[in-house]
């Protein structure tokens, strides 16, 4: 589920379901902008509902039933430069 999950309103709905539609024993792998603290318009523009730390990911996939494996933060800091210096201006 890449990208996906930011733009749900009702996001612990959303994740009850994948935990539904999910094999017993499967694995889900999810991907969605890190960090609350780097919002900015481009999130606007791209219609995020929100942005996830690390602790808020694995809240919000514990509480409905998942066990977390792995969390990983990507792409830094070669995406954290190219959205300042390319991507905003």
């Amino acid at each position: 589920c890449a990208e996906v999950v930011e733009h749900v309103v009702e996001h612990y709905e959303a994740v009850r379901e994948f935990n539904r539609l999910l094999k017993l024993d499967g694995v889900l792998i999810v991907s969605v902008p890190f960090g609350r603290h780097t919002w900015d318009w481009s999130d606007e523009w791209a219609h995020h509902v929100r942005r996830y730390d690390k602790k808020d990911i694995v809240h919000l996939f514990e509480v409905n039933g998942f066990k977390m494996q792995r969390t990983r933060f990507w792409g830094f800091p070669f995406t954290m430069l190219y959205h300042r210096f390319l991507y905003l201006p």
